[in-house]
């Protein structure tokens, strides 16, 4: 009986050493926002706002204006927007944990009477390092979406949030 015992708690020791030596040697910072940015636009496009939620941060602010997290998974259920962004090539600065993505942004929308279809060049995507765990144990790195900058004729001013030019 003994020696199950300890042959069981070896073999969980093996496991949990395995998995923090690979949680250590993850993937790049880059890589990570890419994955993470790339299944919070799949998770739009099928309404999943669960699943886009985890990836933007509670601190979420769209052309300086505060998005609330009910609001935001509120439009992503009803409107299912559809976004491309056209190139994901992460800026990252290690010593402040943050990162940045510049890029023209293809988006589909229909919500409230507005039907959008158009590509907004000069969009700024800006993520924050957060403090995460993987099995309760392990530290990972999360990156998460901060802030959205946007040209201000970029939304019709009556879509919703306080967002858009008039």
């Amino acid at each position: 009986m003994k020696k199950a015992l300890i042959g069981i708690v070896v073999l969980l020791a093996i496991v949990l050493g395995v998995k923090g030596v690979m949680t250590l040697r993850g993937p790049s910072d880059q890589q990570l926002i890419k994955e993470a940015l790339q299944e919070a636009i799949k998770a739009s496009r099928e309404g999943r706002a669960g699943s886009v939620m985890d990836f933007i941060s509670q601190k979420l602010k769209v052309n300086e204006i505060k998005i609330m997290g009910r609001d935001a998974a509120d439009f992503i259920r009803q409107a299912k927007p559809e976004i491309v962004v056209k190139s994901i090539n992460p800026v990252v600065n290690d010593a402040e944990g943050t990162a940045i993505v510049q890029s023209t942004v293809n988006l589909k929308v229909s919500y409230l009477g507005f039907n959008i279809d158009r590509d907004v060049e000069g969009v700024t995507l800006k993520f924050a390092r957060e403090s995460a765990r993987e099995w309760l144990i392990f530290p990972v790195k999360q990156w998460r979406l901060t802030d959205v900058s946007l040209p201000p004729d970029a939304i019709p001013a009556n879509l919703g949030f306080g967002m858009g030019s008039n």
